[in-house]
């Protein structure tokens, strides 16, 4: 018998070892699959019972901002402001333009006369009352009030997901619309960006940023932002790019107008699992990075190795990073820490008692008045009237979500144990699932081994080679 026809046979049987070994490792990941489901169960009542608490505390924050709004309703509130827009510094005293603007909880846009960025000054929101001028911070929650809102904050890591599951990482990002270069609002120390990939998909949890239901990674760029909108406290710090393959249609902010930010999601391309690959993860993966950090949804039940309570008022855009390049405390090298993800915050339409009124009558959005000085103030306002109906029930709801917290709080005790019980089932179950892991890092260094036992088949086939072999 020649040496081609030996390799050959040789190739042959191999694979086939190969493809039993495949089918084994499936055997025992559908049984590990199939001891998860009692720990499964069991934390998803314990996730539902721990959802239902925290969502009857945020709805009494919904009532409290339900009730500030009536005031606005019935007219005894306004959330317009006139808006200081240009000025004239030749005359004496100077003389302002002034704009009735709606409060808003993602900031203003450019002023008309290209007069600072929010307002007169290159920073800061520049507002006419019956004070006169005033200049508040850029970052300024003018007219409102808030409050944190409630969740459950997960830890996810990749040997927690499913089978087929095609999550890369998630972050919050902003893009602006016709652009093909999408910021990734995490420092580029995180080392999140080595995850990313040209041929993998971008996905929006806002809809109308993409002009389909995904775009394409072209490639990977960096670039400098400020990330103190998102609680890092950097001004000017190095974060990764990616460069689309389509054009945007839409805008990603952060935050957004109501105070929101966009969640971007990287995925691998569904396309490039086949069916020999479907259990498959490369045999270097780490099981624990990317790690992804958010608050749980309805939809999301079961989701993590790990939970708990949060009431920080910390944005609660899910975002990813790699625990394994933490750092912090040492000179001269800048600190990669988890990245600030909580429950995020409730915003109370407070408004205000004077409304902006122009020729006696009280001034729509977008009103202009050219040349006012701060004397002149008395003469565009009108002081509302008052109602002591939505009044009281404001003061009633404020006093009904106080009274609840005050009880969560005093019983905090059992509603830590049943989170405390939820980590302990999450617990055990994690051991199935890095068994599971690991199995699945067997099936793709198997399928490696059978395409390198194809490729070396198909050398073997060929006449030039086998004819030498003999």
């Amino acid at each position: 018998m020649g040496i081609s026809t030996e390799l050959k046979k040789f190739v042959s049987q191999s694979i086939e070892n190969d493809l039993n070994n495949i089918n084994f490792f499936r055997e025992q990941i559908i049984l590990a699959d199939g001891e998860k489901e009692l720990f499964d169960s069991a934390i998803y009542n314990l996730d539902i019972e721990l959802l239902n608490e925290v969502d009857i505390l945020n709805g009494y924050l919904v009532g409290v901002q339900s009730a500030y709004q009536e005031r606005i309703n019935v007219g005894c509130r306004t959330d317009i402001f006139w808006r200081v827009t240009g000025i004239d510094t030749t005359t004496l005293p100077p003389q302002y333009d002034i704009t009735a603007t709606k409060i808003s909880i993602g900031g203003y846009p450019p002023d008309p006369n290209g007069i600072g960025t929010v307002g007169v000054g290159t920073t800061g929101l520049a507002i006419f009352s019956y004070s006169g001028i005033t200049t508040l911070s850029e970052d300024s929650l003018y007219g409102f009030d808030t409050d944190n809102l409630w969740g459950i904050k997960y830890y996810n890591e990749p040997y927690i997901n499913d089978i087929g599951d095609t999550t890369v990482a998630t972050f919050i990002g902003t893009v602006g619309i016709g652009q093909t270069t999408l910021i990734v609002m995490i420092p580029n120390d995180s080392g999140i960006s080595d995850s990313f990939k040209a041929g993998q998909l971008v996905t929006s949890n806002k809809s109308g940023v993409f002009g389909g239901a995904s775009n394409t990674i072209v490639g990977i760029g960096t670039t400098n932002a400020n990330l103190t909108s998102v609680g890092i406290a950097s001004t000017n710090v190095a974060v990764p790019t990616i460069l689309l393959e389509t054009a945007t249609i839409g805008i990603a902010s952060a935050p957004e107008a109501d105070g929101s930010f966009v969640n971007f999601t990287v995925l691998t391309d569904p396309d490039s699992i086949t069916s020999i690959r479907e259990y498959a993860v490369g045999f270097t993966d780490s099981p624990f990075s990317p790690q992804t950090i958010g608050i749980m949804e309805r939809t999301q039940l079961g989701i993590g190795k790990s939970v708990y309570v949060d009431n920080s008022g910390i944005s609660s855009a899910s975002q990813s990073w790699k625990p394994e390049n933490e750092v912090s405390g040492i000179e001269d090298v800048d600190d990669v820490t988890e990245p600030p993800v909580g429950a995020g915050k409730i915003y109370y339409r407070v408004g205000f008692t004077s409304a902006p009124s122009s020729g006696g009558s009280p001034a729509v959005e977008g009103t202009t008045i050219i040349g006012v000085t701060d004397a002149d103030s008395i003469l565009y306002f009108t002081n509302l009237s008052s109602c002591s109906t939505e009044e009281a029930a404001l003061t009633a709801a404020i006093n009904t979500k106080n009274a609840a917290e005050a009880a969560f709080n005093a019983g905090i005790g059992t509603f830590n144990l049943l989170l405390e019980g939820d980590r302990a089932i999450r617990e055990e179950r994690d051991l199935l699932n890095l068994k599971i892991w690991g199995l699945r890092q067997s099936i793709g260094q198997v399928a490696d081994d059978i395409d390198r036992l194809n490729a070396l088949a198909t050398y073997i086939g060929i006449s030039t080679i086998s004819d030498v072999l003999g």
